[in-house]
């Protein structure tokens, strides 16, 4: 995903296993990794439309139980997003910074999409679940 200003990317790797975020400059240079710690197995970074926060999905030793987190754009002290037990993934910042879309399969084996309000955690489906 781009920076707000185009200058830096953020990705995943594998590199330092397990995967970690990690930005780059956009014409290319040192790598910056982003989250840290052994078990991190993060995925799918977005970055926030002010360029000061990244969301990501983390899932923990195994990756098997899928969650929304933030970090700072610097790396920091993360934030707990979402806690369902179900799989949350794919997050997308709203243009002005105050939510997070994101699927999940929270009412059944579908994949709905859903939006939380950052900081506030208020979560609403937008689609309805098939009858």
């Amino acid at each position: 995903d781009w920076s707000p200003d185009g200058s830096q990317i953020v990705f995943y790797s594998a590199r330092t296993q397990p995967n970690q975020i990690w930005i780059i400059p956009a014409g290319g240079g040192t790598a910056f990794q982003v989250t840290t710690g052994s078990v991190s197995n993060s995925w799918d970074p977005a970055w926030a439309s002010d360029g000061a926060r990244i969301a990501y999905q983390y899932g923990g030793p195994g990756g098997t139980n899928l969650d929304i987190w933030t970090i700072p754009a610097t790396g920091g002290d993360v934030s707990r997003v979402t806690t369902d037990a179900a799989q949350d993934l794919e997050s997308a910042w709203s243009p002005d910074g105050s939510a997070i879309a994101f699927a999940s399969n929270r009412i059944g084996s579908e994949f709905d999409i859903w939006v939380i309000d950052i900081p506030l955690p208020v979560e609403s489906a937008l689609v309805a679940p098939a009858s």
